[in-house]
Protein backbone atom coordinates (compact mmCIF):
# COMPACT_ATOMS: atom_id res chain seq x y z
CA UNK A 1 0.00 0.00 0.00
CA UNK A 2 1.42 3.68 -0.80
CA UNK A 3 1.95 6.43 1.85
CA UNK A 4 -0.77 8.14 0.35
CA UNK A 5 -3.16 5.58 1.00
CA UNK A 6 -2.34 4.82 4.45
CA UNK A 7 -2.83 8.65 5.28
CA UNK A 8 -6.36 8.24 3.49
CA UNK A 9 -6.77 5.39 5.61
CA UNK A 10 -5.36 6.51 9.09
CA UNK A 11 -7.54 9.88 8.71
CA UNK A 12 -10.49 9.16 10.05
CA UNK A 13 -9.86 7.21 13.28
CA UNK A 14 -7.64 10.66 14.11
CA UNK A 15 -10.60 12.70 13.23
CA UNK A 16 -12.54 10.90 15.63
CA UNK A 17 -9.52 10.56 18.26
CA UNK A 18 -9.25 14.53 17.97
CA UNK A 19 -12.77 14.80 18.31
CA UNK A 20 -12.97 13.01 21.40
CA UNK A 21 -10.30 14.81 22.76
CA UNK A 22 -12.15 18.20 22.36
CA UNK A 23 -15.09 16.81 23.77
CA UNK A 24 -13.42 16.00 26.60
CA UNK A 25 -11.95 19.66 26.63
CA UNK A 26 -15.30 21.10 26.51
CA UNK A 27 -17.04 18.79 29.04
CA UNK A 28 -14.20 19.97 31.65
CA UNK A 29 -14.62 23.39 31.34
CA UNK A 30 -18.56 22.90 32.22
CA UNK A 31 -17.79 20.84 35.06
CA UNK A 32 -15.63 23.33 36.72
CA UNK A 33 -17.77 26.07 39.23
CA UNK A 34 -17.19 29.73 36.60
CA UNK A 35 -20.46 30.47 37.99
CA UNK A 36 -18.35 31.41 41.38
CA UNK A 37 -16.85 34.07 39.66
CA UNK A 38 -19.74 35.37 38.15
CA UNK A 39 -21.47 35.42 41.39
CA UNK A 40 -18.70 37.31 43.04
CA UNK A 41 -18.32 39.62 40.29
CA UNK A 42 -21.49 40.52 40.20
CA UNK A 43 -21.79 41.24 44.12
CA UNK A 44 -18.68 42.90 43.88
CA UNK A 45 -20.53 45.69 41.38
CA UNK A 46 -23.65 45.65 43.94
CA UNK A 47 -21.38 46.45 46.78
CA UNK A 48 -19.54 49.22 44.48
CA UNK A 49 -23.00 50.82 43.49
CA UNK A 50 -23.80 50.41 47.44
CA UNK A 51 -20.76 51.75 48.51
CA UNK A 52 -20.88 54.63 46.02
CA UNK A 53 -24.42 55.53 47.24
CA UNK A 54 -23.81 55.70 51.17
CA UNK A 55 -20.51 58.00 50.06
CA UNK A 56 -22.74 60.16 47.79
CA UNK A 57 -24.86 60.27 50.65
CA UNK A 58 -22.95 61.62 53.30
CA UNK A 59 -21.52 64.37 51.18
CA UNK A 60 -24.64 65.38 50.79
CA UNK A 61 -25.71 65.51 54.20
CA UNK A 62 -22.26 66.80 54.71
CA UNK A 63 -22.78 69.41 52.21
CA UNK A 64 -26.13 70.48 53.86
CA UNK A 65 -24.87 70.83 57.43
CA UNK A 66 -22.11 73.24 55.62
CA UNK A 67 -25.35 75.48 54.64
CA UNK A 68 -27.04 75.30 57.54
CA UNK A 69 -24.03 76.44 59.67
CA UNK A 70 -22.82 78.85 56.91
CA UNK A 71 -26.78 80.73 56.67
CA UNK A 72 -27.65 79.65 60.50
CA UNK A 73 -29.29 83.08 61.57
CA UNK A 74 -29.19 84.41 65.19
CA UNK A 75 -31.26 87.25 66.79
CA UNK A 76 -30.14 90.99 67.87
CA UNK A 77 -31.31 93.85 68.30
CA UNK A 78 -31.77 96.87 66.27
CA UNK A 79 -33.22 100.41 66.26
CA UNK A 80 -36.91 101.44 65.72
CA UNK A 81 -36.04 105.03 65.32
CA UNK A 82 -32.91 107.34 64.58
CA UNK A 83 -31.28 108.20 68.13
CA UNK A 84 -29.11 110.75 68.35
CA UNK A 85 -25.86 110.94 70.20
CA UNK A 86 -26.98 111.00 74.20
CA UNK A 87 -30.44 110.16 73.89
CA UNK A 88 -31.46 107.69 76.22
CA UNK A 89 -32.49 104.04 75.26
CA UNK A 90 -35.91 102.87 75.92
CA UNK A 91 -38.13 99.62 75.45
CA UNK A 92 -39.31 101.37 72.18
CA UNK A 93 -35.99 102.32 70.68
CA UNK A 94 -35.06 98.62 70.00
CA UNK A 95 -36.55 95.21 68.42
CA UNK A 96 -35.51 91.61 67.21
CA UNK A 97 -34.28 90.47 63.35
CA UNK A 98 -32.30 87.87 62.47
CA UNK A 99 -28.63 88.35 61.55
CA UNK A 100 -26.05 85.45 59.95
CA UNK A 101 -24.78 84.07 63.07
CA UNK A 102 -21.74 83.82 61.19
CA UNK A 103 -21.80 88.11 61.24
CA UNK A 104 -23.03 88.45 65.13
CA UNK A 105 -20.15 89.20 67.54
CA UNK A 106 -19.92 89.81 70.97
CA UNK A 107 -20.32 93.37 70.50
CA UNK A 108 -24.03 93.12 69.34
CA UNK A 109 -26.59 93.58 71.71
CA UNK A 110 -29.38 90.71 71.95
CA UNK A 111 -32.35 90.46 74.45
CA UNK A 112 -30.37 89.02 76.88
CA UNK A 113 -28.05 91.95 77.03
CA UNK A 114 -31.80 94.76 77.44
CA UNK A 115 -31.95 95.25 81.57
CA UNK A 116 -27.73 96.81 81.51
CA UNK A 117 -28.46 99.06 78.78
CA UNK A 118 -31.78 100.62 79.62
CA UNK A 119 -31.20 104.15 80.72
CA UNK A 120 -27.94 104.68 79.17
CA UNK A 121 -26.92 107.00 76.73
CA UNK A 122 -25.93 106.11 72.94
CA UNK A 123 -22.42 107.27 72.13
CA UNK A 124 -23.15 107.87 68.59
CA UNK A 125 -25.76 108.66 66.21
CA UNK A 126 -27.80 105.66 65.23
CA UNK A 127 -29.95 105.26 61.81
CA UNK A 128 -33.48 103.99 61.92
CA UNK A 129 -32.05 100.17 61.59
CA UNK A 130 -29.00 99.92 62.95
CA UNK A 131 -27.71 97.21 65.01
CA UNK A 132 -27.22 98.13 68.71
CA UNK A 133 -23.71 97.62 69.50
CA UNK A 134 -22.38 97.52 73.22
CA UNK A 135 -19.16 99.91 72.26
CA UNK A 136 -22.07 102.67 71.33
CA UNK A 137 -23.72 102.47 74.66
CA UNK A 138 -22.15 104.33 77.40
CA UNK A 139 -20.91 101.80 79.87
CA UNK A 140 -22.38 99.05 78.44
CA UNK A 141 -19.13 96.97 76.78
CA UNK A 142 -17.40 97.67 80.32
CA UNK A 143 -20.43 96.42 81.99
CA UNK A 144 -20.27 92.81 79.32
CA UNK A 145 -16.46 92.12 79.79
CA UNK A 146 -16.82 92.75 83.58
CA UNK A 147 -19.57 89.95 83.66
CA UNK A 148 -17.08 87.34 81.62
CA UNK A 149 -14.26 87.99 84.17
CA UNK A 150 -16.52 86.83 87.34
CA UNK A 151 -14.62 83.42 88.37
CA UNK A 152 -17.22 80.75 88.98
CA UNK A 153 -19.47 80.72 91.90
CA UNK A 154 -18.66 84.08 92.89
CA UNK A 155 -20.50 87.37 92.38
CA UNK A 156 -19.67 90.57 91.53
CA UNK A 157 -20.56 92.97 94.33
CA UNK A 158 -20.65 96.72 95.05
CA UNK A 159 -20.19 98.69 98.15
CA UNK A 160 -20.91 102.36 99.11
CA UNK A 161 -18.54 103.36 101.60
CA UNK A 162 -17.19 106.39 103.91
CA UNK A 163 -13.57 106.22 103.47
CA UNK A 164 -11.53 109.50 102.51
CA UNK A 165 -8.43 107.01 101.60
CA UNK A 166 -10.43 106.29 98.66
CA UNK A 167 -10.82 110.00 97.30
CA UNK A 168 -7.14 110.54 98.32
CA UNK A 169 -6.24 108.07 95.86
CA UNK A 170 -4.38 105.76 98.48
CA UNK A 171 -6.90 102.93 97.67
CA UNK A 172 -6.75 101.61 93.96
CA UNK A 173 -7.86 98.12 91.94
CA UNK A 174 -5.97 95.48 92.47
CA UNK A 175 -5.40 96.53 96.00
CA UNK A 176 -6.14 94.31 98.93
CA UNK A 177 -8.01 95.83 101.44
CA UNK A 178 -10.47 94.58 104.37
CA UNK A 179 -13.40 95.46 105.14
CA UNK A 180 -15.14 97.11 108.42
CA UNK A 181 -18.72 97.66 108.87
CA UNK A 182 -20.22 99.80 111.74
CA UNK A 183 -23.77 98.56 112.84
CA UNK A 184 -25.98 98.68 115.91
CA UNK A 185 -26.30 95.44 117.12
CA UNK A 186 -28.75 93.64 119.41
CA UNK A 187 -27.17 93.78 122.94
CA UNK A 188 -24.25 95.36 122.01
CA UNK A 189 -25.22 99.23 120.19
CA UNK A 190 -23.00 101.07 118.18
CA UNK A 191 -20.49 98.09 117.24
CA UNK A 192 -17.44 98.02 114.62
CA UNK A 193 -15.67 94.57 113.10
CA UNK A 194 -14.15 93.13 110.57
CA UNK A 195 -17.20 91.51 108.28
CA UNK A 196 -14.22 90.51 105.13
CA UNK A 197 -10.50 90.09 104.91
CA UNK A 198 -8.35 90.09 102.35
CA UNK A 199 -10.53 91.22 99.58
CA UNK A 200 -9.34 92.19 96.21
CA UNK A 201 -10.80 95.27 94.83
CA UNK A 202 -12.43 94.96 90.46
CA UNK A 203 -13.14 99.08 90.43
CA UNK A 204 -13.39 102.25 92.81
CA UNK A 205 -16.21 104.33 90.78
CA UNK A 206 -15.39 104.18 87.61
CA UNK A 207 -11.99 102.93 87.96
CA UNK A 208 -11.05 99.27 86.63
CA UNK A 209 -8.68 97.20 87.16
CA UNK A 210 -7.21 97.87 83.42
CA UNK A 211 -8.01 101.53 84.32
CA UNK A 212 -4.84 104.21 84.35
CA UNK A 213 -6.79 106.94 86.46
CA UNK A 214 -4.86 108.22 89.62
CA UNK A 215 -7.59 109.15 91.63
CA UNK A 216 -11.47 109.14 91.80
CA UNK A 217 -14.43 110.78 94.06
CA UNK A 218 -16.88 108.04 93.54
CA UNK A 219 -17.54 105.89 97.02
CA UNK A 220 -18.24 102.76 95.58
CA UNK A 221 -16.11 99.65 95.41
CA UNK A 222 -16.80 96.71 93.90
CA UNK A 223 -15.31 93.39 94.74
CA UNK A 224 -16.44 89.24 93.80
CA UNK A 225 -17.71 87.35 96.94
CA UNK A 226 -19.53 84.08 97.54
CA UNK A 227 -23.12 84.45 97.61
CA UNK A 228 -23.40 83.79 101.15
CA UNK A 229 -20.94 87.11 101.27
CA UNK A 230 -23.14 89.37 99.16
CA UNK A 231 -26.35 87.68 101.39
CA UNK A 232 -25.00 89.50 104.35
CA UNK A 233 -22.98 92.10 103.10
CA UNK A 234 -26.56 93.21 101.18
CA UNK A 235 -28.25 93.08 104.37
CA UNK A 236 -25.43 95.14 106.53
CA UNK A 237 -25.42 97.31 103.75
CA UNK A 238 -29.44 98.41 104.50
CA UNK A 239 -28.32 99.14 108.17
CA UNK A 240 -24.83 100.00 108.26
CA UNK A 241 -21.63 102.11 106.92
CA UNK A 242 -18.61 100.38 105.95
CA UNK A 243 -14.60 101.32 105.81
CA UNK A 244 -11.56 100.47 104.16
CA UNK A 245 -8.81 98.67 105.62
CA UNK A 246 -5.63 98.65 103.35
CA UNK A 247 -3.12 96.10 103.51
CA UNK A 248 0.11 95.00 101.98
CA UNK A 249 -0.73 92.73 98.83
CA UNK A 250 1.95 89.96 100.18
CA UNK A 251 0.08 89.42 103.39
CA UNK A 252 -2.32 86.81 102.86
CA UNK A 253 -2.63 86.15 106.49
CA UNK A 254 -5.86 86.58 108.24
CA UNK A 255 -6.74 87.26 111.86
CA UNK A 256 -8.82 85.08 113.80
CA UNK A 257 -12.19 86.22 114.15
CA UNK A 258 -13.64 88.57 116.66
CA UNK A 259 -16.45 90.34 118.13
CA UNK A 260 -15.37 93.49 117.10
CA UNK A 261 -15.66 96.67 119.13
CA UNK A 262 -18.66 97.97 120.93
CA UNK A 263 -18.70 100.52 123.77
CA UNK A 264 -17.69 97.88 126.44
CA UNK A 265 -14.46 97.10 124.01
CA UNK A 266 -13.62 100.69 123.41
CA UNK A 267 -13.60 101.42 126.84
CA UNK A 268 -11.73 98.29 127.98
CA UNK A 269 -8.69 99.76 126.39
CA UNK A 270 -6.30 100.99 128.44
CA UNK A 271 -5.51 103.84 126.76
CA UNK A 272 -8.88 105.20 126.71
CA UNK A 273 -9.66 103.68 130.21
CA UNK A 274 -6.78 105.52 131.69
CA UNK A 275 -8.20 108.67 130.37
CA UNK A 276 -12.04 108.16 131.18
CA UNK A 277 -10.81 107.76 134.50
CA UNK A 278 -12.75 104.63 134.45
CA UNK A 279 -11.48 102.69 137.77
CA UNK A 280 -14.41 99.86 137.92
CA UNK A 281 -13.51 98.64 134.24
CA UNK A 282 -11.96 95.40 133.39
CA UNK A 283 -8.55 96.12 131.08
CA UNK A 284 -7.65 94.61 128.46
CA UNK A 285 -4.09 95.15 126.58
CA UNK A 286 -3.22 93.03 123.56
CA UNK A 287 -5.59 90.42 124.18
CA UNK A 288 -4.53 90.50 127.86
CA UNK A 289 -6.77 91.14 130.73
CA UNK A 290 -5.20 92.92 133.44
CA UNK A 291 -6.29 94.24 136.61
CA UNK A 292 -8.20 97.72 136.32
CA UNK A 293 -5.80 100.55 138.59
CA UNK A 294 -8.24 103.10 140.69
CA UNK A 295 -7.49 106.15 139.34
CA UNK A 296 -6.13 105.18 136.03
CA UNK A 297 -2.91 104.92 137.28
Amino acid sequence: MSQVSKALASSPSQLKERKAKLNNLLDSFKEKPWWRLETGLLAGAIACGILSGLLSHFNSNQQERYYQEAYATKAVLITTKQLAQGEVITRDHMQQTQMLRMNVTQNHLTADGIPMVLGKQVTVDLKKGDPLLLSAIQGAAEITSMAQKIPAGKRLFSLSIEDPSVQNGFIKPNDHVDILAYMDLPNRGRTVFTVLQDVTLVSIGSMTNSSNAQGTSASNVSFFVSQKEAEILSYALKVGTFSLSLRNPKDISKAQEGKGIAIKEFLDYGKVHDASGGSELQVTERGRRLKAKKGGK
